[in-house]
């Protein structure tokens, strides 16, 4: 094959990979062409086996493949360029490490071994990528699915890392179909088809049957929360705290004949530091504990920001309670990487300067304040809160207790100034919300405020720059599901039997020096009828 033939396949299988998985992509309708998103890459990686072409040049186009992939996060680029682009870049060279491993073993080991190798990785690449400062789990696989909770009601035993793995088996053998069909193997093909069609419909049947008969658990509570319209770059932190509480205290007015047990407020409601050793001193809190707490028995959650020393300042949530001056706190923990925080000071502490951070912030996450879930001291529910990224993460704030308990997700969404992602972080606290079963309020600045059922369902639905308020009943329930409590054990499992895997392959290259690959003679002739 020509070099400029061989190019042009490379280019159109990769491109076709990255368009695959950009038509499939959260909150798209097309989800499940995420089923076939891999093929193109997988492909790449046999003709060059059967070529030999130069491993490197293959794993440049099976990035690119990746890279257009990831621009589905261009909205980050609207807060900042040079650190949009560092984050794609980085989170693109993640994403393609377990090609790199598959790419290793492709030559010595074929069928099964190798695939199940490559599911590995891949697992472990995104458990790991949920942890450390780099974390960007948009792209987990298994959260394509969240516009559509019907088919992955199982997640509540599996989490999204089950739906990542049945994505790759998926792919893996619709790759194999078509590896049989060019080898003209029919006996071959029809097993493959039946395999798909049970690897395929078997999960959505039982998601099915477990969607229609799941009832709703828990005891109900009385919620409201507020969505505001405030502009992040012109009004919002051009107005005082005082003003802000003004403005939002009017909004929550119109509760008061619904007699909330619960108030909710969006992500940094309060958007400046307030001193964490002053909260019970604050004037805009008093004014807050005066104006709702005086005749009611109720509660706030609001997003605030709070500084320690005048110094670190944090993304944080406080509880108020009319039952107790007690002010609990939750610290944002996931921060988004090169917006909110710098991560990796030392390395790149020397571009910081050129990247601008979300409000004029650079958040900390450092210091041990604020609490898992906070504690309603009367009514004795937990609420287990997220603040906008963290919702995007499967393994945060799993809790298990036999407490009654919801789940509240506040966002200040209106940096993006997209639709798109608003709805994608709609659809991250669903998973949450199906991985927990447990009910989830968002309540968001310029973004999607509505409630979620225990089942995925989203309700009670405001679109971006409504001004209003929404308010039901939810239920607190004391469910712990089977991912909740073994999550954890997943990660270790996964992982191992990934480590193992490599030091067997590892062991036994050293002993056996010949390929077990075989060139492939239909490869050639499909090729070379593309040539004709």
């Amino acid at each position: 094959m020509s070099v400029l033939k061989k190019a042009s396949v490379l280019i159109v299988l990769s491109m076709l990979s990255g368009l695959l998985f950009h038509i499939s992509w959260l909150p798209s309708t097309g989800y499940f062409i995420v089923f076939i998103a891999f093929v193109p890459l997988l492909a790449i990686l046999e003709l060059s086996t059967y070529y030999n072409w130069n491993k490197f040049v293959a794993y440049l186009f099976i990035y690119l493949g990746l890279l257009i992939w990831n621009f589905d996060v261009f909205w980050i680029f609207q807060i900042s360029k040079i650190g949009g682009l560092l984050t794609i870049l980085i989170n693109t060279l993640i994403l393609s490490l377990p090609f790199v491993f598959l790419q290793f073993v492709y030559q010595k080991f074929k069928g099964f071994y190798k695939y199940l190798f490559f599911i590995l990785a891949y697992l472990t690449m995104e458990v790991l990528h949920h942890k450390g400062p780099l974390a960007f789990p948009f792209f987990t696989l298994g959260n394509v699915f969240g516009s559509k909770p019907q088919l992955i009601q199982w997640y509540e035993y599996t989490g999204v890392l089950g739906g990542s793995a049945w994505i790759l088996i998926i792919n893996i053998i619709i790759f194999k179909i078509f590896d049989s069909g060019l080898k003209k193997n029919t006996k071959s093909a029809k097993l493959y088809f039946s395999i798909l069609v049970f690897c395929l419909f078997i999960p959505i049947g039982i998601s099915y049957y477990i969607f229609n008969n799941y009832k709703e658990q828990g005891e109900p509570v009385k919620i409201a929360a507020i969505q505001t319209n405030l502009d992040c770059y012109d009004t919002k932190y051009l107005l005082s705290n005082k003003q802000l509480v003004d403005n939002y205290l009017v909004t929550t007015s119109l509760s008061e004949k619904f007699k909330p047990d619960i108030i909710f407020w969006p992500e940094t409601a309060i958007a400046h530091g307030i001193n964490i050793d002053s909260l019970k001193t604050d004037l805009c809190l008093l004014k807050i504990r005066q104006q709702l707490f005086s005749n009611n028995h109720v509660a706030l959650i609001t997003g605030a920001v709070l500084k320690q020393n005048n110094s670190n300042e944090y993304n944080s949530l406080i509880f108020l309670q009319s039952s107790t001056d007690e002010v609990q706190i939750k610290t944002k923990s996931k921060c988004v990487p090169f917006t909110e925080y710098t991560p990796y000071p030392l390395l790149f502490d020397i571009i910081k300067k050129y990247i601008p951070s979300l409000g004029g912030y650079q958040f900390s996450i450092d210091g041990d304040y604020g609490n898992a879930v906070f504690n309603n001291s009367v009514d004795g529910y937990l609420v287990t809160p997220y603040i906008c990224y963290e919702s995007a993460f499967y393994n945060f704030n799993l809790y298990e207790n036999n407490k009654k308990q919801f789940m509240c997700t506040l966002l200040n969404e209106g940096w993006y100034q997209n639709q798109k992602v608003s709805t994608q972080f709609m659809y991250f606290a669903a998973l949450r919300s199906i991985e927990n079963r447990k009910d989830n309020i968002r309540s968001s600045n310029i973004g999607i405020s509505c409630f979620i059922s225990q089942k995925g369902e989203i309700s009670h639905k405001v679109s971006r720059y409504d001004d209003k308020i929404i308010m039901g009943n939810i239920r607190a329930n004391n469910i712990t599901t089977v991912f909740a409590r073994y999550s954890a054990v997943y990660e270790i499992l996964v992982i191992s039997l990934f480590v193992a895997m490599l030091l067997i392959f590892i062991i036994l290259k050293s002993f056996f020096k010949n390929n077990y690959l075989l060139k492939n003679e239909y490869y050639e002739k499909a090729i070379l009828s593309t040539e004709c």
